[in-house]
């Protein structure tokens, strides 16, 4: 069975020769040109091609093969310029500012935490806060709530802030900065 030498459980049917591109991507493609022309294509070290099918004419396996390569380069020049980014990301966070955090499957869990530290551009310290009801009138096992500034229910947690201003959360998922709103929260009694 014949395979690619630079992934060893890729297998590439027999007949099928390497094509190369003018610049050197993440990407390979193959192409057999008889009986039937056939193209396929991988990204990375995938086992599995991204493509392969048969085409009615050299030039239209060309143009897909071509299209696949340009794809994969803006992709990986897409992934570049975000690991830029996220390295050069700086937060705008203050001592005493509040984050948010919902969720949660048949309810909705919120999670208040507010920031005691900023120990660099890139992390923050939190500690979770209380949170109280603002409303009386809410249909049953829903509420809508507002942190309790400085009324801290837990330790100390160095957190790195991400692209967008939030942080993954100590309890579950991801906690971003609080809007000043009242925070819609539901129990499952």
């Amino acid at each position: 069975m014949p395979s690619d030498e630079n992934v060893p459980n890729r297998w590439i049917p027999p007949g099928y020769q390497r094509v190369t591109y003018k610049d050197p991507v993440n990407a390979v493609c193959f192409i057999k040109r008889a009986p039937k022309i056939m193209a396929m294509g991988f990204i990375g070290k995938q086992k599995n091609p991204a493509f392969h099918y048969s085409y009615k004419t050299l030039e239209a396996a060309n143009a897909k093969m071509a299209a696949f390569f340009e794809f994969c380069r803006e992709v990986e020049a897409r992934k570049a310029k975000n690991r830029e980014d996220s390295r050069n990301y700086q937060h705008d966070y203050q001592v005493g500012e509040i984050l948010v955090g919902t969720w949660g499957y048949d309810q909705t869990n919120v999670d208040f935490f507010q920031v005691t530290a900023i120990p660099s551009k890139k992390t923050i310290r939190i500690r979770p806060i209380a949170s109280t009801s603002v409303s009386d009138e809410m249909p049953w096992a829903q509420d809508m709530v507002y942190p309790v500034r400085n009324n801290f229910t837990g330790g100390e947690s160095l957190h790195r802030v991400f692209e967008g201003a939030c942080i993954k959360s100590p309890v579950h998922g991801y906690a971003r900065r609080w809007d000043y709103n009242a925070v819609h929260e539901t129990s499952y009694a």
